[in-house]
């Protein structure tokens, strides 16, 4: 929901030119996302049904400018088994937004009832748009 929500957001600001992209530390190749996810996406006017999962590619992570993850574990996950990167992974909650005091997992809502994916997206959502304006600063148009 994440990648929808971000790719949607820059979309909105008639910007095309960041390239987002979500990937699993657990996660199966070429999965649909999680009906319920393209539900709760689709309750907001943003199409998940393409969507297909991948796991994690080092020469991806590698070539990203940022990365953002929903839980403290994930984010360790990264470091640990990719230390070359550690300077450009965040917890989206955490990022950019003053004193670390909002540094909190994100909820899988995977298992979870439509309220629950309702929830997280609401959550992401927020993330999101507290993030974008430093996004567009950093990679402004003009760069």
């Amino acid at each position: 929901m994440a990648e929808a929500i971000l790719r949607e957001r820059w979309n909105q600001l008639g910007r095309n030119d960041l390239y987002v992209s979500s990937t699993g530390t657990y996660a199966r190749d070429n999965q649909p996302a999680a009906k319920l996810a393209v539900e709760v996406c689709g309750e907001k006017g943003i199409d998940l049904s393409n969507h297909r999962s991948h796991s994690v590619d080092p020469k991806e992570l590698t070539a990203s400018d940022l990365i953002f993850t929903m839980e403290k574990i994930q984010k360790e996950y990264f470091n640990l088994f990719f230390p070359s990167i550690s300077d450009k992974v965040f917890m989206l909650s955490a990022a950019w937004d003053g004193p670390e005091n909002k540094k909190k997992d994100i909820p899988d809502p995977m298992g979870g009832s439509i309220k629950k994916f309702r929830k997280t997206f609401d959550i992401i959502d927020q993330h999101i748009d507290r993030i974008v304006p430093y996004l567009k600063e950093r990679f402004s148009e003009n760069r």
